[in-house]
């Protein structure tokens, strides 16, 4: 937008209008040549909200529907534009023609950010219709909740939360914001995976994300990443909605659905066995002890009755064929790997 100052003639700079005010003629041709009723209101309206929210402020340019600094200050201060003429970290339009080969890319779309975390074959993948590509981030109030509170965020069923999968995103870029009016500070968000990673020595992690060590450390950092005698690890959280896991067996497929079980066991026998040396029958059918008088405690593991007194666990005849596995489990579903969001000033 014009500046007053630069087009109209005899202008004065009365406090708040630093940029020209329009005044009537009073004699002699000293005026501006614009009614100053007219003018003035109508152009700070406009010049306020563009001072303060625009990226460098007012262009003195004319306005057009191609640049328009009020668009541009709209845009800012509803957060649909980053613009960062200093720092040079300035967010894109996801742009049709451009194939984003780079893990994560953050751009700007519709009024929203996303970031890439499936770089094969992304090209004309709107960020809108293509989830299994883009990952769209919250807005800062959303960000910023989940920073302070030390929020876990739920998995979900993503590829890039999927730690089994090929589109896993141990740690990404999650948006990019000025907190703020024109002149204020940008910050960067990051999602990060609660998925065991070994934070110490993780340059990434360590340095550039939780910032261990110095005055701006993440303040949650000894909940998340606690100190074990010099080395700090994320939790690996998940429990009764499970985490994809990639070398168990175990939760390897995301929204599954796994039927409640027991640990896989055997049962403990116990008898007694009265005044002699065997129970109930001859060692080739039972398995007998030789102490006398005494309650005996007996677990063996052979093949068949005649080795071993211990059976499969089976129906008892109420509750169904009894389910054994590696864990013992309620009924879950299979999710993504849980996370939280970090907040780094630029």
């Amino acid at each position: 937008m014009k500046l007053p100052s630069s087009f109209l003639t005899n202008t004065t700079t009365p406090a708040g209008r630093a940029e020209g005010q329009a005044i009537n003629d009073p004699g002699g041709g000293t005026g501006t040549g614009i009614d100053e009723e007219i003018y003035n209101d109508p152009a700070y309206a406009a010049l306020a909200p563009i001072k303060s929210y625009k990226d460098g402020g007012i262009s003195d340019s004319d306005e057009t529907t191609l640049a328009s600094d009020m668009r541009d200050a709209l845009e800012e201060m509803t957060d649909k534009r980053v613009t960062d003429s200093v720092g040079g970290g300035s967010l894109l339009e996801w742009d049709v023609g451009t194939t984003y080969s780079t893990l994560g890319v953050m751009v700007t779309w519709k009024g929203f950010q996303f970031v890439t975390f499936n770089n094969t074959g992304n090209l004309a993948k709107d960020p809108l219709l293509n989830p299994d590509y883009w990952y769209p981030i919250p807005k800062p109030d959303e960000l910023l909740m989940l920073f302070a509170g030390g929020h876990v965020i739920p998995g979900g069923m993503s590829d890039m939360v999927d730690r089994a999968g090929g589109n896993y995103n141990q740690n990404i870029a999650f948006g990019r914001y000025r907190l703020g009016a024109n002149g204020d500070d940008f910050y960067n968000f990051f999602r990060v995976m609660l998925d065991g990673t070994v934070v110490t020595g993780n340059t990434t992690l360590e340095d550039d994300i939780f910032e261990i060590g110095t005055g701006t450390e993440y303040p949650f950092a000894d909940i998340f990443c606690p100190d074990v005698i010099g080395t700090r690890t994320l939790l690996d959280l998940g429990e009764y909605v499970m985490a994809a896991q990639s070398d168990s067996g175990e939760n390897d497929t995301l929204g599954e659905i796994q039927d409640d079980r027991f640990q896989g066991h055997e049962h403990q026998l116990k008898y007694n066995e009265g005044n002699d040396g065997n129970i109930l029958a001859a060692a080739t059918t039972f398995i007998g002890r030789a102490t006398a008088g005494s309650v005996n405690y007996h677990r063996a593991t052979g093949p068949d009755i005649n080795t071993a007194m211990i059976g499969d666990a089976i129906n008892d005849g109420t509750n169904g064929t009894p389910r054994d596995g590696l864990t013992t489990r309620p009924k879950e579903l299979t999710e993504g790997v849980s996370s939280i969001i970090v907040m780094v000033a630029v």
